[in-house]
């Protein structure tokens, strides 16, 4: 043969493998290892805000007229919010119960390279982050406890978990609860948990009384569990409503199902959406509106057994309450 006889193999179908943006991979790189130019710390304290969808940013704490100053944009779409150090290491997980671990000074990082954290780790289409809590702080405890948006409810061991949430790939769970992360919190098997859905029903359990594999606390139906608490019964409740109502209760009025799959008691008879249950005699409490952070709730409402509900802070014409903040976040 010839180098004329043999014809060169000539394809017309594109390779499969997707380009790579090489700008994007370095400033990644360097967010993961520090090396990133990036605003050294500007101050001791910093907010961390979990907004719509993917969206999550730090910004340095700042203090004006004993409120929070948050950016105006971020203002109306917080959906949590945690003042922490500069490089605490926070657990972020989503709708699909995949585990994420980021520090502010990588968010920050992320922000000054024009990047986004779904530049850092990669998420499936319709994918958003659902709870942001502190890693470090959970470490403390024996377990870890998530709550669903279907009143579900079980106890990780975190002896257990913590190898597979801190290694290089991010832990996705094979078989995800039922219902969308609320809340993800350190337990012991003594404590107690108190959760509430959107038309102001709720329901208590004690934590070893939970079956391993997870149980339904309390049967949503056509309704939503919006936030859950941790509560002995001696312990004082604030419920919040959208329209800046609050029921103030003794933990143990919440009454504990004599069996799983129970529709909860209702706990408020007005109509208005449920947006958060708070421990009173843990945390002090202030109130996040679609306009303002750091709210006063009115520390005179009365604390009788009815579903009546009392105003916890003077609104604008237009103002809502979107969420809360402890004050020993």
């Amino acid at each position: 043969y010839t180098p004329d006889m043999v014809k060169p193999h000539i394809t017309d179908h594109k390779p499969k493998v997707s380009p790579i943006n090489m700008d994007v991979m370095q400033k990644r790189l360097a967010v993961e290892e520090g090396t990133a130019v990036a605003p050294t710390a500007q101050s001791e304290k910093y907010v961390v805000i979990m907004g719509s969808g993917r969206e999550i940013v730090a910004e340095p704490l700042k203090i004006e007229d004993e409120r929070l100053k948050i950016t105006p944009h971020l203002q109306s779409s917080i959906r949590q919010l945690l003042i922490t150090d500069w490089n605490t290491r926070l657990l972020l997980i989503t709708n699909k119960y995949r585990f994420l671990l980021v520090t502010p000074r990588q968010l920050a990082d992320l922000q000054s390279s024009g990047l986004t954290l779904t530049d850092l780790h990669h998420l499936d289409d319709m994918e958003t982050l659902c709870t942001i809590s502190d890693w470090d702080d959970l470490l403390t405890h024996e377990k870890l406890l998530l709550t669903t948006s279907l009143g579900y409810a079980r106890a990780y061991p975190l002896d257990v978990l913590r190898v597979n949430i801190e290694a290089p790939i991010p832990l996705l769970f094979d078989h995800p609860l039922l219902g969308e992360p609320v809340t993800a919190v350190g337990v012991s098997n003594a404590d107690q948990l108190v959760m509430v859905t959107e038309k102001g029903r709720g329901a208590r359990q004690t934590v070893k009384n939970l079956r391993i594999s997870g149980q339904q606390v309390l049967n949503c139906r056509e309704d939503r569990v919006t936030s859950a608490t941790l509560a002995q019964p001696e312990d004082q409740l604030l419920l919040v409503t959208a329209d800046g109502n609050g029921r103030r209760l003794w933990a143990e009025w919440v009454s504990i199902p004599n069996k799983p799959n129970q529709v909860g008691k209702s706990l408020v008879a007005r109509r208005n959406p449920v947006i958060a249950v708070a421990n009173l005699t843990r945390d002090s409490i202030s109130l996040i509106t679609n306009e303002r952070t750091g709210v006063a709730v009115n520390g005179r409402l009365p604390l009788e057994e009815s579903t009546k509900t009392y105003p916890i802070a003077k609104l604008g014409k237009n103002e809502s309450i979107i969420s809360i903040l402890k004050g020993n976040s």
